[in-house]
């Protein structure tokens, strides 16, 4: 993980020299998306993630330095000061390099986590997936919205709109509980017992004589 750090800061310096050179950057149009399994996710279960880069060209992505995984897809953080995150990465990652990083206290005094996913070279009108386990702690009950989005220094991306893409972890429906067999059996006696109490009121009081 800490070698994806390594080279992105190589990375942003070589772009500072390229551009003073005059060097032309290739043209691309990178965007993201992103699946889960299992979809509701369990509290406290596992899932699998599929964050999926795709490059519509014109030039393939990554190419300035092949090999140093070049492209950085970066997911929107979580505060985790007086909470967990919604999950923890567990492994296996196939697919990219993944780092972590905890930041240092914000200017509130909030901590936050950020993970980044770092990718090889991508053809034009290609695509790579990087797949990756997760857990997600028993106190994930609700649905929860992320984002990922994707950076390429050394390219030049010619439609940066679509590089974001938001998805929701859908939580598991609240379940309702079921009246048991003898519970219904008991609502039916009680409702015509009323039925029956009720009607025998009604027909004393239009039996009762009319007052003169």
């Amino acid at each position: 993980m800490r070698r994806g750090l390594v080279n992105l800061s190589a990375l942003f310096m070589a772009h500072a020299f390229t551009a003073s050179a005059g060097t032309l950057h290739p043209q691309v149009d990178l965007y993201v998306s992103v699946s889960t399994d299992p979809v509701p996710f369990v509290p406290g279960g596992r899932g699998t993630v599929a964050l999926t880069l795709h490059n519509a060209g014109p030039d393939a992505a990554g190419t300035t330095f092949p090999g140093t995984y070049a492209i950085d897809v970066i997911q929107s953080g979580f505060i985790i000061t007086s909470h967990p995150p919604p999950y923890e990465i567990r492994g296996p990652v196939e697919g990219c390099f993944i780092a972590e990083t905890i930041t240092e206290p914000l200017p509130n005094g909030d901590i936050g986590l950020v993970w980044e996913f770092y990718f090889d070279v991508v053809s034009p009108g290609a695509s790579r997936t990087c797949t990756f386990g997760i857990e997600f702690y028993p106190s994930t009950r609700d649905s929860f919205t992320t984002s990922w989005i994707a950076v390429s220094p050394n390219d030049e991306d010619t439609n940066p709109g679509n590089n974001r893409v938001h998805y929701t972890f859908a939580a598991p429906p609240v379940s309702i509980p079921t009246a048991s067999s003898r519970g219904l059996i008991g609502l039916g006696i009680s409702l015509l017992v009323m039925s029956w109490i009720a009607c025998r009121n009604r027909v004393r009081i239009e039996h009762q004589p009319a007052r003169e």
